[in-house]
């Protein structure tokens, strides 16, 4: 297999990627691996839990490059505020 470029960056093992909303950051007591589906109860957000958990590490992975480096890394805009990704949580009527 031939390398192609790139930096593996370690996440720590605890890091809650898939409890983290990745739209505002609430993080959640439990999420059990039968929820295929990431609800959040503060800000609405409703995706697949694993795309949730993916936008987390890269977030993370960005976070901990940076502090590496001591320069700013560009973001790839890959996020919540990308309709395509994510919807608001539907309310019940009166609630």
């Amino acid at each position: 297999m031939q390398a192609v470029g790139g930096q593996a960056i370690v996440v720590d093992r605890f890091f809650p990627s898939t409890k983290r909303c990745s739209g505002c950051g609430h993080v959640k007591k439990r999420m059990p691996l039968k929820y295929r589906t990431y609800c959040c109860l503060k800000c609405g957000l409703v995706m697949d839990r694993d795309l949730n958990a993916a936008l987390n590490l890269e977030r993370e992975a960005r976070r901990i490059l940076q502090e590496a480096l001591l320069v700013p890394v560009v973001d790839s805009g890959s996020g919540p505020t990308e309709k395509r990704l994510w919807r608001p949580r539907e309310t019940e009527a009166g609630s």
